[in-house]
């Protein structure tokens, strides 16, 4: 005799902290609603479908509004606190970003490299500059920067590469 087996999934991250049960049976429901749909289809399944994903939607801002409501009222009181969580609701968690930058043809993905790089990039630059710039005082200042005729005043061109 043969016997049917099922895979079963650990979750390793932590729930939401607002999804409590009946939000979890709503999400469950509506993810077994949209497989029916995939699988048989039509205009009924599709409509019953929709309709849930709205309600667990709707929900599930109601929970997440109310869990942040809760967590504002108890740091009442306390601005630096209350904008640690408005700025963690705006701002959301970050991903790390990728970084890369080219010097001289090699292509650096080390944030520290890029880091290093721009630092001693600008910590030279003022130095360059300075240098092509003529300190004979009969050149007009005008021979380094170009009015574009764009309502800018002028726009600094780059003496160097």
């Amino acid at each position: 005799m043969f016997y049917e087996t099922a895979t079963i999934q650990l979750r390793m991250n932590p729930r939401k902290p607002w999804i409590d049960q009946e939000l979890l049976a709503m999400i469950n429901l509506r993810n077994g609603m949209y497989s029916d749909y995939l699988r048989f289809s039509g205009d009924e399944r599709r409509e019953h479908f929709i309709d849930q994903r709205n309600k667990t939607n709707s929900s599930k801002r109601k929970k997440v509004k109310a869990f942040y409501m809760t967590k504002i009222k108890e740091k009442a009181g306390d601005p630096k606190g209350t904008w640690d969580i408005i700025n963690g609701i705006i701002k959301g968690e970050r991903k790390p970003q990728e970084y890369s930058l080219e010097v001289n043809g090699k292509v650096i993905n080390d944030l520290e490299e890029v880091s290093e790089n721009f630092a001693n990039h600008f910590a030279a630059v003022g130095e360059r500059i300075y240098a092509e710039i003529s300190s004979d005082t009969s050149v007009p200042t005008q021979t380094y920067v170009e009015d574009r005729g764009d309502g800018h005043e002028m726009i600094i061109e780059p003496c160097s590469e």
